[in-house]
């Protein structure tokens, strides 16, 4: 049996979404039929204010302003910076709510093979980012993957002239982990028991 179109349309979409089996598409479809007047609605609204949201213009972080809530914090620490690869990453990092620094987004990883080479990883962004706040330590949390590691190498190498001290949380990460999914005591532990990059 097939449904109304529009049904059918908003189911493929939501099949689109990443995680998100067969089942579990119909269950949220159904919710959003159910909820049409007022959680649907809600949900309309917010999703349409995301399709105009740009990137802070320090940190590279979704923001609604040209600087974000991080960046522009002055309980925040111009000290310290953690590099990470994107979003989910700064955002488990964050749920710990112990550190107090401030970021750097990468938002791609180094793939010579899909076209990301050392030009796409805005490096030149994040030298003038280090310079001007004066930042004394960079930590790279980054995914314990070949790809990652490749990508920290190219970035370290670009700051080692900087007088800066770098390091890595490799520790307490087991390798083929990623940031967005592992535990926060994990990420406690290996920001911790930072690993200084030579």
């Amino acid at each position: 049996m097939l449904f109304d179109e529009t049904v059918e349309g908003a189911l493929t979409v939501i099949r689109r979404l990443p995680f998100i089996t067969g089942r579990t598409a119909k269950k949220i479809l159904f919710f959003l039929l159910k909820n049409r007047k007022t959680y649907t609605q809600e949900l309309i609204k917010v999703l349409e204010k995301l399709t105009f949201i740009g990137e802070c213009s320090m940190c590279n972080m979704p923001s609604s302003t040209d600087v974000c809530n991080i960046c522009s914090s002055p309980k925040r620490s111009d000290r310290e910076l953690i590099v990470v690869e994107d979003f989910s990453d700064l955002f488990t990092i964050e749920q710990m709510g112990e550190y107090n620094g401030k970021y750097f987004l990468l938002n791609r990883r180094l793939d010579i093979k899909n076209g990301v080479g050392p030009e796409n990883l805005g490096i030149e962004k994040l030298i003038e980012v280090v310079q001007a706040r004066r930042v004394q330590d960079i930590i790279f949390a980054f995914d314990q993957s070949p790809e990652m590691e490749a990508t920290k190498t190219l970035i370290a190498e670009r700051l080692r002239p900087l007088d800066v001290s770098l390091y890595s949380i490799a520790v307490g990460l087991p390798f083929g982990s990623e940031v967005e999914f592992t535990d926060k005591r994990t990420i406690k532990y290996a920001l911790l028991n930072k690993i200084k990059i030579d």
